[in-house]
C-alpha cells in the first residue's frame, strides 16, 4: 500500500531507504530486514514483494530501487498516486468515448471529468503524494539548484508553504536533514555542501536539469541548451560569430516543427514563476529578462565551481560555449 502512494514506482522506482523512512512515519516501527529475516534489503524485497513489485538496480542489494509490475499500476484506485497509468486510462477512455470533435481531436472539459467519472477513481479528485516527489518538484523551481544548491532550511520554508505540512527530516524518520536528502531524493539530486549536517545545500544532478521544462527554473542550463541551438542554426555569420536577434527567437521557439521552428520549453512564452536562493517569490514575463538571468546563471555556476575547484560536468561543458546579449544602438534619423 505505501509504495503505490508513491507515482516513482512507475518510472525510476522507489528507494528502500524512502520506503523504509515513510514506513516509520506511518506504523512507528521500523522496516528492519534482519528483523525480517533477509540477508539484505534486495532479498526482502524479492521475498515479500515479489511479482508485484521487482527490483531496477540489482547490484545495490541494501538501498535497491523498487518497480511496481504493470499489472499492479494499471489497476486505478481511488487516491492512490502510484497507480496513476491506470488513471491515465480511465481518463483517456472517457475523453474518447464522452468528448466531442472539434478539428480532428476528440476533447471534453476538464469540469466534466469528475462528473462523468462517478463511477471511477478519477471520482476521488486528489492524491496523496509523499514528500519525496513534493520535494524534487519544489527544488526545480530553484534556478540555484544548479548553481551552489538548496538550502534545507529554505526548501522546509517554501515547503511548508505550498503544501502546509512540515518538512521535518525527524519525523521523517532521519537522524538529520543530510540522511533525508541522501535517503529521498536518490540520485536526481545530491548535496553540495554538509558540513551543516541539518541545512544542507541540495544540488540537481547535471542530467536532471539538462532536461528543459516548461516553467522549472532549476531546469535552466537545458533551456540554455536550446538557445544556443537556435542560435547556432538560425543565426546570421557576422563577423567570426553567429547572430540571431532576439525578437526572432520566441517566434522560432513557438512556431514548432512543422513550421520550422524549434518548439521546446521555450514555447512556454519566456515565463517563469521561480524562487530566488533565499525563497522568495520572484516572476519573469519578458523575453529580454529571461535571456539577461540565463547569462547570470552561467555567471554564478562558473563562479561557484571555481570557488569550490569542483571537477567539470556536462552542464560546465554545455556552458563553456560563447554567448552573449548585445543591446543595439537605436537607429539614427
Amino acid at each position: 500500500d505505501l509504495l503505490l502512494r508513491f507515482p516513482a514506482v512507475v518510472v525510476g522506482g522507489v528507494r528502500w531507504s524512502a520506503l523504509s523512512a515513510v514506513f516509520l512515519k506511518q506504523y512507528k516501527e521500523n522496516l528492519d530486514v534482519r528483523a525480517i529475516g533477509a540477508p539484505s534489503a534486495l532479498d526482502a524485497v524479492h521475498g515479500l514483494l515479489w511479482p508485484h513489485f521487482g527490483v531496477v538496480n540489482l547490484a545495490d542489494r541494501d538501498d535497491p530501487l523498487i518497480l511496481a509490475a504493470d499489472e499492479v499500476v494499471m489497476a486505478a484506485r481511488p487516491g492512490v498516486a502510484g497507480t496513476w497509468p491506470g488513471h491515465y486510462k480511465e481518463l483517456h477512455d472517457m475523453v474518447s468515448q464522452r468528448g466531442g470533435a472539434d478539428r480532428g481531436v476528440t476533447r471534453l472539459l476538464a469540469s466534466q471529468i469528475k462528473r462523468r467519472g462517478q463511477n471511477t477513481a478519477l471520482a476521488e479528485g486528489k492524491w496523496d503524494y509523499f514528500t519525496a516527489q513534493r520535494m524534487s518538484d519544489l527544488l526545480l523551481r530553484f534556478p540555484v539548484v544548479a548553481a551552489g544548491g538548496v538550502r534545507w532550511s529554505v526548501l522546509s520554508a517554501v515547503f511548508q508553504k505550498t503544501h502546509d505540512e512540515e518538512l521535518d527530516a525527524q519525523a521523517l524518520g532521519f537522524a538529520s536533514a543530510l540522511d533525508a536528502v541522501r535517503a529521498l531524493l536518490g540520485e536526481d539530486f545530491y548535496v553540495a555542501d554538509g558540513l551543516d549536517v541539518d541545512n544542507p545545500a541540495i544540488a540537481a544532478a547535471d542530467e536532471v536539469v539538462l532536461m528543459p521544462r516548461a516553467g522549472a527554473a532549476g531546469t535552466w542550463p537545458g533551456h540554455y541548451q536550446e538557445l544556443v541551438n537556435v542560435v547556432h542554426q538560425r543565426g546570421v555569420p557576422h563577423r567570426g560569430e553567429v547572430r540571431l536577434l532576439a525578437s526572432q527567437i520566441k517566434r522560432l521557439s513557438i512556431g514548432g516543427k512543422r513550421s520550422g521552428g524549434t518548439g521546446g520549453a521555450f514555447a512556454d512564452g519566456f515565463s517563469w514563476d521561480y524562487y530566488e536562493a533565499d525563497g522568495r517569490v520572484a516572476t519573469i514575463r519578458h523575453m529580454k529578462r529571461f535571456l539577461a538571468l540565463l547569462l547570470e546563471l552561467r555567471d554564478e555556476r562558473r563562479q561557484w565551481m571555481a570557488a569550490l575547484c569542483l571537477k567539470p560536468g556536462p552542464v560546465d561543458a554545455l556552458l563553456a560555449a560563447p554567448l552573449s546579449v548585445e543591446i543595439s544602438a537605436p537607429p539614427s534619423s
